[in-house]
């Protein structure tokens, strides 16, 4: 039987009642066999590691409908909408997967193929009074967007439909990466239930935000607090059994010692290299370095309406990684060669993988000692995820890839 993919782009940062709520709606939607999720690795887009190191993540989206987890690697995932969209498909896409699902606010598939096209044929008039205007320059490249948008194109109704909502935006950027790839693929928009997607908040005790349960997660001093949200998860981890007990919860805290010292150690030349330190951001950073006791204390210090708290925590990572904007060109430069890490299948996800290895151009790695060399850059970035805490996360080059028995969907 022929089987037919359906992708999704996903962090699962943590898994929650919406994301299993979502993998099954793209299986009806999509009518597919197998779900292929394309996540991010240890650390996620908004520049933070992410709260369980990946292989946990992905085992728990095995147990909750994904059939094969494939790794974003850190270079595509940390980054702003339209690259991390495009690092996204581009795996999808190398995995023959025919359809995309992701969260929707509320515009439909007609909505997002509309915005695309125009968006790019208003690219370079939105960038023309971005770059021109100073009314735009004190807010995050989103918010300057969004204005431009409204108050110069206001004609556009389809693109002013879908950039207010976060999912949207990034519905958008996934609609656009596959309309410029030269494959096809269909986008199947599902609407989101419950919290907005950055709601801190807990409203909805079924469907709530991954940030709500970051934030409850971490309250108690790295010590999970599963009664907080154990509405929320699915029923399987509702008191942190069997899986998530025994594995550590990483947040910033746990690294703040080592960026502290990178930004007092290394001269302002040095951090020039790194990926996306503009001139302007070295001295806050140094000097909020100095006065910060905690990386909490450091954000809140360096942030500004033009450089948010998404931006400032994405360049600490580049900073604690020392990313280079050679690194990422790089990477960027090379993703029609992908060598794509599996983290994990079912066997039905097996059965697919097997034949992706006769009919797709990349390369799917199971086993990380066959690819070291290529993967060497992911490799260091994955030890640095673990000194957060070496004797309770998973060693980085596990050998042994996650695999779920199949069951009743």
């Amino acid at each position: 039987m022929d089987l037919k993919a359906c992708g999704v782009i996903a962090e699962y940062n943590p898994f929650h009642q919406g994301h299993a709520y979502h993998l099954r709606q793209a299986r009806i939607k999509s009518k597919a066999q197998v779900i292929v999720v394309a996540m991010s690795g240890n650390f996620v887009q908004r520049g933070e590691p992410a709260i369980f190191d990946k292989w946990t993540r992905a085992q728990v989206a095995l147990n909750h409908g994904a059939d094969l987890v494939l790794e974003i690697p850190t270079l595509g995932c940390v980054q702003s909408a339209d690259y991390f969209a495009r690092a996204g498909v581009d795996i999808l896409q190398s995995a023959n997967c025919c359809a995309l699902a992701f969260g929707s606010e509320g515009a439909v598939a007609d909505d997002f193929y509309q915005a695309a096209v125009e968006s790019k044929e208003l690219d370079a008039g939105i960038h023309h009074h971005l770059k021109e205007s100073q009314t735009y320059k004190s807010h995050a490249y989103p918010m300057q967007y969004r204005q431009v948008v409204e108050e110069h194109f206001s004609s556009s109704q389809a693109l002013q439909k879908v950039i207010n909502q976060p999912n949207q935006l990034l519905g958008l950027a996934y609609t656009k990466a596959i309309l410029s790839s030269k494959k096809e693929m269909e986008i199947i928009p599902i609407a989101r239930k419950g919290a907005g997607h950055n709601q801190v908040e807990l409203e909805d005790k079924s469907y709530a935000s991954g940030t709500s349960l970051r934030k409850l997660l971490l309250a108690d001093s790295g010590q999970i607090n599963w009664q907080a949200i154990s509405d929320q998860l699915p029923n399987d981890l509702q008191d942190g059994q069997p899986y998530y007990e025994e594995h550590y919860p990483v947040s910033w805290a746990d690294f703040w010692p080592i960026l502290q010292y990178i930004l007092t150690i290394k001269s302002a030349e040095k951090l020039e290299c790194i990926y996306q330190m503009e001139f302007g951001l070295i001295p806050r950073f140094q000097e909020a370095a100095q006065r910060s006791s905690t990386f909490e204390d450091f954000i809140n210090q360096v942030k500004t309406k033009r450089w948010t708290r998404t931006r400032i925590q994405r360049v600490s990572l580049y900073c604690l990684l020392s990313v280079t904007q050679e690194q990422v060109k790089d990477y960027y430069n090379s993703l029609e060669k992908n060598v794509i890490q599996v983290l994990g299948f079912t066997p039905n996800g097996q059965k697919y993988l097997k034949r992706l290895h006769h009919e797709s151009d990349a390369t799917f790695v199971t086993n990380y000692a066959a690819q070291k060399e290529v993967l060497a850059n992911q490799y260091r970035y994955d030890r640095v995820f673990q000194l957060a805490n070496p004797q309770k996360i998973q060693e980085q080059n596990i050998k042994r890839i996650p695999i779920r028995q199949q069951s009743e969907r």
